[in-house]
């Protein structure tokens, strides 16, 4: 039976290597998780490109267009999660944090230069996203010329981990808290 902090720490290492993975490379399951937010009423998931890890600031990032309603979201509730799911490994991963709002800078100015011109373009709508329209190529119908400033990133600074391994030999699934400057691990039952 598994339950050595031995074991605890190699999959919460296991679980930092697949979010680093998921922010470099595109093909990884890990690069487009499920962000949820809550609008004041209700929880309000979204699919989202995961594009920075640092498991030594136990942080996340996320790029996003400022003016779009989960950004009002997080300004009013920063409490966050995030689902990961690896079908080929069958492994989940829920994160909970607090999410925060890096505006226009000049780090995100180079962030914003190595950018490929057709992600740009999700930036350049004069138009905020959510906003209706008639028909779907009027939302780039106008499209303003630099718009580095509606690019922002979300932050997400980690509190909780929570690990899920699907298994035929039994599911295994831990939980990991930040207390006392660590993540304390547990196992729990799937």
């Amino acid at each position: 039976m598994v339950s050595s902090d031995a074991e605890l720490n190699h999959w919460l290492q296991k679980v930092w290597e697949a979010l680093e993975f998921g922010s470099s490379f595109s093909r990884h399951p890990f690069h487009f998780p499920v962000l949820t937010t809550f609008n004041g009423r209700q929880p309000v998931g979204r699919t989202v490109v995961l594009r920075e890890s640092s498991q030594a600031s136990r942080q996340l990032g996320i790029y996003t267009d400022i003016r779009s309603v989960k950004v009002n979201q997080i300004r009013k509730f920063p409490d966050v999660g995030l689902v990961f799911w690896d079908m080929q490994e069958g492994i989940q991963v829920r994160v909970q944090g607090t999410a925060s709002l890096r505006v226009p800078t000049k780090s995100i100015r180079t962030i914003w230069e190595q950018l490929k011109p057709e992600s740009k373009l999700n930036y350049r709508t004069r138009l905020s996203p959510g906003t209706p329209v008639t028909h779907y190529q009027d939302a780039y119908q106008e499209v303003i010329p630099e718009a580095m400033e509606n690019l922002g990133i979300i932050d997400v600074l980690i509190t909780e981990i929570d690990w899920l391994k699907l298994s035929v030999d039994g599911h295994l699934r831990a939980q990991w808290l930040w207390s006392d400057s660590r993540f304390q691990g547990t196992w729990v039952v799937p």
